[in-house]
């Protein structure tokens, strides 16, 4: 097993989804983990970002699925 150091850890949208899962793990609201993953996205001079949460957001009967794009997002 080899550990190695991310300089811009949440420039990587592995760990960004990671920490956005772990926060609604934690019962935190959709929307504060929405804006804390495009603030912390922010800080790493990323062009944009695209967030897609979906299923029973807030603990709400009927399931949907919430998107927000800030920035340049795009294939190039």
């Amino acid at each position: 097993m080899i550990i190695t150091s991310i300089g811009n850890p949440y420039r990587h949208i592995n760990i960004l989804a990671e920490f956005i899962a772990e926060q609604l793990k934690n019962r935190v609201s959709f929307l504060k983990a929405r804006k804390k993953a495009i603030e912390l996205t922010e800080q790493t001079d990323t062009k944009g970002i695209q967030i897609q949460i979906g299923g029973h957001l807030d603990g709400k009967e009927i399931a949907r699925v919430e998107w927000i794009r800030e920035g340049r997002v795009g294939n190039g």
